[in-house]
């Protein structure tokens, strides 16, 4: 439960001692905190995740909810707190021989490995979303930009392991270009703009369909009155009746207003994290080609940055490479297997170089999850073998045909290759992997 989350971290910062139980916290205030609270104790309790069963609370309880006294007076001691923090993630001192890049050569040789190490700005900006209406919704939103305002949203994360700036590490909070925080602040706005905005589109459809039937109610229950108005003198009858419908008008304009959504996006605070990196630039063969590429390592999460394609989360940590047709292209560009969300590069099919992440990846149940476009990279747990990797292409609406793939690599559960098989085995195989 995020609110539960919420308040036992919120009073463990402020040194008070919560005693979280299964479903509710009790909060021994410290006597600062017993003067913004009016008691020595908070017993929290929580909204059910089921509205058909509210809590029935005693004299002694509290209900931490949006826009409750207790939550609001929380939120009042946040106020100001954290809207600048400027902080310095720490290197993990790597042996010369840990900055080189862990990978497995399938086919490609590796000739140089050069590196140059580096320290770069991350932008972290939270804002707070509030919808009001009939009821009151409020959010926080986190927006991660890199130097270039490229979205970054998992480093986020990283905010509570960075070492915040104090002597001698004034200097580099000095170095923060102010023009260049300006304008990432300014792109964050319009990203959490837009995610306001995609939200305020769904409680609009949700507000319409609750009006309707309010509405309808309304209209219903007051047909009803004045069809029993039925006394002897019209003109009384005529009178009672326009004195309904306005009490009706007025009470439909009254609803109409009270779920007319209202939108504030308020920016709560920002931070820059010094995040250090390491640049590798290599040089690999295959065959009569090479090909000089160039990838970033954070010496921090010991993460591979991501390449042309950019999936929501960067965890690439062991690297395998393999080449085809269409090997070691001029851009040098990579296809990628995601360690957290198992994303696929949505780009073209000619990807020169091969990256399998680590153990954390779980194939798609059917291949179809992931070739969607006409040509894809394609996965599966075969076995003893730890994966299968091949390229195929995708026909029309039919799902991808074993026969089309060639397989790249296979790897072993310590991600050693095992062999190249020929595309005939390759097809039976896969033939067997891909039945449903």
């Amino acid at each position: 439960m995020i609110m539960k989350t919420f308040a036992t971290s919120f009073f463990s910062h402020f040194g008070a001692k919560a005693l979280p139980s299964e479903t509710d916290i009790l909060v021994v205030l410290p006597p600062d905190l017993e003067q913004v609270f009016g008691k020595p104790r908070l017993y929290l309790t929580f909204a059910n995740e089921d509205p058909a069963q509210p809590r029935e609370l005693s004299p002694n309880e509290d209900l931490l909810v949006y826009g409750s006294r207790t939550f609001d007076r929380m939120l009042a001691l946040l106020e100001g707190r954290g809207a600048t923090t400027h902080l310095q993630l720490p290197i993990r001192q790597p042996t010369e021989l840990d900055l080189r890049l862990p990978f497995a050569n399938a086919k490609a040789t590796l000739v140089e490995d050069d590196y140059q190490q580096s320290v770069e700005p991350f932008y972290v900006f939270h804002f707070r979303a509030t919808y009001i209406w009939a009821e009151k919704e409020e959010v926080f939103i986190t927006i991660t930009l890199d130097g270039a305002g490229a979205q970054h949203p998992h480093r986020s994360e990283l905010l509570g392991r960075g070492k915040v700036f104090g002597a001698p590490d004034e200097s580099e909070a000095r170095k923060i270009d102010a023009a260049l925080l300006r304008q990432q602040f300014e792109r964050a706005q319009k990203i959490a703009q837009a995610q306001v905005a995609e939200r305020a589109d769904a409680l609009e459809e949700i507000i319409k369909t609750r009006l309707r039937q309010i509405l309808a109610r309304l209209k219903r229950f007051y047909g009803r009155l004045m069809a029993e108005i039925t006394s002897d003198n019209p003109a009384r009858n005529e009178a009672a009746r326009a004195d309904l419908e306005a009490d009706l008008q007025r009470k439909q304009a009254d609803e109409l207003e009270r779920h007319r959504l209202r939108i504030q996006l308020a920016p709560v605070g920002y931070a820059v994290m010094l995040v250090p990196f390491i640049e590798h630039r290599l040089s690999l063969s295959c065959g009569q080609q090479t090909s000089r590429l160039t990838l970033r390592r954070d010496l921090h999460t010991g993460w591979v940055e991501t390449f042309s394609c950019q999936p929501e989360i960067e965890s690439i940590t062991d690297l395998a490479f393999s080449s085809f047709k269409d090997r070691f292209r001029a851009q040098g560009r990579f296809a990628e297997l995601c360690a957290e969300n198992a994303l696929l590069c949505r780009e073209d099919a000619l990807h020169s170089v091969l990256a399998v992440a680590g153990t954390k990846v779980e194939a798609p149940d059917a291949p179809e999850q992931v070739c969607r476009d006409a040509q894809r990279y394609i996965w599966r747990r075969v076995e003893a073998a730890r994966w299968v990797i091949y390229l195929g292409q995708r026909r029309g609406s039919k799902a991808l045909s074993p026969v089309l793939g060639r397989l790249l690599v296979m790897l072993d559960q310590e991600g050693n290759v095992i062999k190249r098989r020929k595309v005939g085995a390759v097809s039976r195989l896969l033939g067997r992997v891909f039945k449903r």
